[in-house]
């Protein structure tokens, strides 16, 4: 059985979460119910599955940077 994944998310005002998933068809729905939750679009939000590379949303400063 396949390892689950672990998903950080960053909100536009700060805000933070961590969620653990069972498969990479939860990821896109977790980033849809988060939003919502705080109240913004999921284009917002910054998010990284497991330690990959973290997807920065639109109003991010550093979004156009690359390390």
């Amino acid at each position: 059985m396949a390892e689950g994944l672990r998903l950080k998310l960053w909100g536009p005002s700060g805000e933070c979460c961590e969620l653990e998933l069972n498969d990479r068809g939860e990821v896109i729905r977790a980033l849809t119910d988060w939003a919502n939750e705080i109240g913004c679009g999921p284009n917002e939000l910054d998010y990284q599955v497991n330690d990959s590379l973290r997807i920065m949303g639109e109003g991010n400063p550093y979004a156009g940077e690359v390390d």
